[in-house]
């Protein structure tokens, strides 16, 4: 299924107004028309919403369809899709005339939704704190905790909230009756190589798929489990390669000697944010070079390894104290990245030659997909440099409930946001937002607008405060 991300309403502030009242509480429905006609048309649309939402299918036998792949379904039965990204609008031929109904989404409901956000937050802890433990006895270091939060962060928080997902998707399937469903007798035990490779199998119906099968087969409910010969699709390799660095003009070179020769420990060092030329310009005549941009490669220059680390199935073995952190450890065998494993001592060899010396290293996207940033970042701050962030969404400060920038403001001894640092935390610092003009852009006198649409994943890859994965569906409705 794909969504397009049309603009439909206004960020409010958080608890500020009437919306918060409805199930998207992350949005402000804009005021139109007469206002009483518009709250009795809002409040209808809602009364109808929350029951459509909140009840569950009556107890029956219905076979279990967890995604869209067609191998898995027994459509000899009545099946029940687990939300209705199951149902591809290309595939509507097939699944139109079939006996179907579609369990609705947990997460309209905003008292499951916080407590769900709260359950993540406790297990990324927890997990955090036991995979630190692990991984320091593996590789023969003592990294203290901030140091592979930095690391494995971002991996591992979108990691705990697709399986949790996914866990309560099968609890609530299995209170509706399911009585059974079809599963791959094999499937791909292979890791992803790094965080990007990570993010894009959690978008495809195959990985998720063998999430799925991972939670059937160990955790505890009533559904009949069949294995079928039919193969789980390979996981797409779709990374993109990288460009290098090595053109790198010959005056930024000069110019980073000069910094290096001029400043040494007290540089400045930005890395992957988002700053107009004549802004970067400026820092670097006021500061006299010591405000430098830190070009660095996204490609290692060594091969992967190939066989797996003869550690890798005691990943598995953690000392956990639920039924879901129990299955999420037994995951971690397949899905802990070969980088942060197989891979961590040659990366780490190769990262010597790149951590610099300096007072500040400063990035905003850099701390989550950028590896190689990542980890000069994590050792750079074990000799002393302090590690900033810099707000690169317009969603930071207005969401209730927003991973990335909780995970931002955990790892950086500052943080610089646009504005709403006020009484928000000691280490919050208002800065400007420097990738916007320095004039504002003129009209040109045409009357075409051109509109640019983003997709949106059908499975939810973290809890955040707006529009999850299926749920597209009931908030066109509400609007």
């Amino acid at each position: 299924m794909f969504s397009v991300n049309v603009c439909l309403t206004t960020p409010c502030p958080r608890n500020s107004c009437a919306c918060h009242e409805s199930p998207h509480r992350a949005f402000c429905k804009p005021r139109q028309g007469s206002g009483m006609f518009v709250a009795k048309t809002r409040e209808r649309r809602l009364r109808t919403h929350r029951q459509h939402v909140y009840e569950l299918p009556e107890p029956s036998c219905m076979h279990l369809a967890t995604t869209s792949l067609q191998e898995f379904w027994d459509k000899r039965q009545k099946i029940l899709f687990l939300g209705s990204g199951c149902l591809l609008y290309r595939d509507r031929m097939a699944w139109s005339g079939l006996d179907f109904e579609i369990l609705p989404t947990p997460w309209l409901n905003h008292a499951r939704f916080l407590s769900a956000c709260e359950e993540v937050g406790k297990d990324y802890d927890e997990m955090l704190a036991l995979l630190s433990s692990m991984l320091n006895e593996i590789h023969a270091v003592d990294r203290p905790q901030s140091y592979w939060n930095i690391i494995l962060g971002p991996w591992l928080y979108h990691l705990i909230h697709i399986y949790y997902d996914h866990y309560v998707w099968l609890k609530d399937a299995d209170a509706a009756g399911t009585q059974s469903t079809w599963l791959p007798k094999s499937v791909q035990s292979e890791p992803p190589m790094d965080y990007g490779q990570f993010t894009q199998w959690s978008s495809t119906d195959s990985w998720n798929l063998r999430v799925y099968t991972h939670l059937l087969r160990n955790m505890k409910c009533d559904i009949h489990c069949e294995e079928r010969d039919t193969a789980l699709p390979e996981f797409p390799d779709i990374m993109t390669p990288e460009p290098n660095n090595a053109g790198l003009s010959k005056h930024h070179r000069f110019r980073q000697y000069l910094r290096r020769c001029l400043w040494g420990r007290n540089s400045v060092l930005l890395s992957d944010i988002i700053i107009r030329q004549s802004a970067l310009r400026y820092l670097q005549i006021r500061s006299l070079l010591r405000v430098m941009p830190w070009v660095v490669s996204r490609q290692w220059d060594f091969e992967p390894a190939r066989n797996p680390h003869e550690d890798r199935q005691r990943l598995a073995t953690l000392d956990v104290d639920t039924e879901f952190r129990g299955l999420l450890s037994g995951a971690l065998p397949q899905e802990l990245p070969r980088l942060y494993l197989e891979d961590y001592h040659t990366a780490q060899a190769e990262i010597e030659d790149v951590a610099e010396p300096a007072a500040v290293l400063v990035s905003g996207s850099g701390w989550h997909g950028h590896e190689r940033m990542k980890f000069a970042g994590a050792e750079m701050r074990l000799r002393g440099t302090r590690l900033m962030s810099v707000q690169h969404g317009g969603s930071y400060g207005v969401k209730a409930q927003m991973p990335p920038e909780t995970h931002e403001r955990r790892l950086a001894d500052r943080f610089g946001v646009w504005g709403w640092a006020t009484k928000r935390g000691k280490r919050l610092a208002n800065l400007p937002r420097l990738d916007l003009p320095a004039t504002p852009y003129k009209n040109s006198g045409e009357s075409i607008l051109l509109f640019v649409g983003t997709s949106h994943p059908r499975f939810i890859c973290r809890f955040q405060s707006s529009v999850l994965g299926p749920t597209w569906q009931e908030y066109y409705d509400w609007q």
